[in-house]
């Protein structure tokens, strides 16, 4: 699934983000269909399994004051051994993409 799309923006070469972005607010386990998830509040968000979905990409934001700690499905890990990894304060940002056998923060 493309996210961004030249051709979608109109004239002038400008192109338009087509991923799918959702605002959450409570635990949330990620799915493929997912690319950006802005999240407000205390939470933890859970990434799908790495296998077979080499070269997904989600980006998880923190848009409020509290603290979003992102973790694995409890069997690949993120950046090479890490259990999880936080968008500790507000506004930050968490780009990671997939190997297919692990999560990696970019």
């Amino acid at each position: 699934m493309p996210i961004y799309n030249p051709a979608a923006g109109g004239g002038g070469g400008g192109g338009k983000f087509t991923g799918n972005v959702s605002a959450i607010t409570s635990t949330y386990v990620a799915t493929a269909d997912d690319d950006v998830l802005l999240c407000t509040g205390t939470f933890t968000v859970t990434l799908y399994a790495a296998s077979g979905n080499s070269g997904e990409s989600l980006i998880v934001k923190n848009c409020g004051g509290g603290t979003i700690t992102i973790t694995g499905d409890g069997v690949e890990t993120i950046d090479d051994g890490l259990v999880s990894v936080l968008a500790g304060v507000k506004y930050e940002a968490k780009s990671l993409v997939c190997s297919g056998s692990a999560w990696w923060v970019y």
